[in-house]
């Protein structure tokens, strides 16, 4: 009985300070990842949103070479989103 209430009281003192510590940041901190690529944006653009090039880059289809995929030819014909930041 004494190992059960033992196991409790840690439980619950990890709980309170979990709770305390919680409360005392102050949320502003976050993770942020970025990349600078020095190729034009229509490049780029061309070698992500064309499905065709996928299985060069993509992680998940190198790690599952068995895995089938389809797509039609068109689907890259729009060109990059006009909003996108460009840097040379």
């Amino acid at each position: 009985m004494k190992i059960i209430r033992r196991m409790l009281a840690v439980i619950g003192v990890l709980f309170v300070s979990w709770v305390i510590v919680s409360l005392l940041l102050d949320g502003s901190h976050g993770v942020k990842n970025s990349t600078f690529i020095k190729i034009p944006a229509d490049v780029v653009f061309q070698r992500v949103a064309g499905f065709q090039h996928w299985k060069a880059w993509n992680v998940w289809d190198q790690k599952t070479a068995n895995a089938i995929t389809s797509h039609a030819e068109a689907a890259a014909a729009l060109g990059p989103h006009p909003n996108l930041p460009v840097a040379y």
